[in-house]
């Protein structure tokens, strides 16, 4: 079965956005998706937050046709009464990500992908940059190509 990955708003703003030197890693995350070694998913909040950042720099028309190309490969974790719900009763001082947060564990993400760890500090699921998920593989596959010396 493929990694499902949850992409926070940060992760999609430094792919469109072409934010050095996060924009990398990030874009690599993408290919993964692409090529169909992973499923990326996020939620419909997301893609508002980051229209409402991207459109300063890109304007509206652009940010809105990058997301839209975005939206063919990302996948949309549910943002229902459960999650909004669970996102009020936990201790996340910080609702947005709480609501991430239950979207993720909604859709058995095996990581979340994000700049922003902290607001992620109570996650039962692992929590990690594009960077350190890409290297974390890196280091997986290298260590899995070694013959088994049981």
């Amino acid at each position: 079965m493929k990694e499902r990955i949850f992409i926070d708003t940060n992760i999609v703003i430094d792919i469109i956005g072409n934010r050095a030197p996060f924009c990398v890693p990030a874009a690599n995350l993408l290919n993964s998706a692409y090529a169909g070694e992973v499923e990326l998913y996020a939620t419909a909040l997301i893609f508002a937050n980051a229209l409402y950042v991207l459109r300063r720099d890109l304007g509206t028309a652009e940010a809105r046709a990058y997301l839209e190309r975005l939206n063919q490969i990302i996948r949309i974790a549910p943002t229902t009464q459960k999650e909004v719900t669970r996102a009020f009763l936990s201790e996340n001082p910080d609702f947005e990500d709480a609501i991430q947060y239950f979207s993720a564990m909604a859709v058995n993400a095996d990581v979340i992908i994000t700049r922003n760890q902290k607001h992620f500090n109570y996650s039962e699921i692992p929590v990690m940059d594009a960077e350190m998920y890409l290297i974390s593989k890196m280091i997986q596959k290298k260590y899995s190509d070694y013959p088994d010396k049981h």
